[in-house]
């Protein structure tokens, strides 16, 4: 019988890997998007883990991650350079955008506002890649697929832009999971 002590009792959250299965994974992962000819962008939401993601440019032979929050981007900041992050942009986190601009990371960010894109036009010092949050049906978050309209007019400030590069439409199917 085991005994408990606090040498080996975990008291907070903590994540807990198979390293072996996670790296077979990343081997599996790597191998469809070769075969299918994609680039291969895995989100670091759920491990949030410099080493895991390490793992993923050593092993799956990845450039490129995405992430849920800026906070997160300046956390994989110090190793990835190549970074989306896969929620609509806060306006309220301008300096930290900037701040990611100014240390070369190439950021990726989601809109689904015309006054956002105005005011990131406005205020950003530096280009960001810009991908339209569009709302696949569930009410979650972004533009409503038959808003084109919107749609449309988002698309059109964008391609006056000078430091907006629209990239393409984002969008997540959450009740997946």
């Amino acid at each position: 019988m085991a005994t408990v002590s606090s040498d080996n009792v975990i008291s907070i959250p903590t994540l807990l890997v198979d390293k072996s299965r996670c790296l077979a994974n990343i081997r599996r992962m790597a191998s469809k998007a070769k075969e299918s000819s994609t680039r291969l962008r895995p989100h670091c939401k759920t491990h949030v883990s410099l080493e895991i993601a390490r793992w993923l440019r050593e092993i799956g032979e990845v450039s490129c991650i995405t992430v849920s929050s800026l906070t997160m981007a300046k956390y994989f900041s110090s190793e990835w350079k190549d970074i989306t992050v896969a929620f609509p942009v806060n306006i309220l986190e301008i300096d930290t955008i900037q701040e990611l601009i100014d240390k070369g990371v190439e950021l990726n960010l989601l809109v689904e506002d015309s006054e956002v894109v105005r005011y990131l036009e406005e205020n950003l010092r530096g280009k960001v890649g810009i991908y339209l949050k569009i709302d696949v049906g569930n009410g979650r978050t972004g533009i409503p697929a038959n808003d084109v309209g919107r749609i449309d007019d988002i698309l059109n400030q964008l391609e006056t832009s000078q430091n907006l590069n629209f990239i393409g439409f984002f969008s997540h199917a959450g009740q997946t999971y």
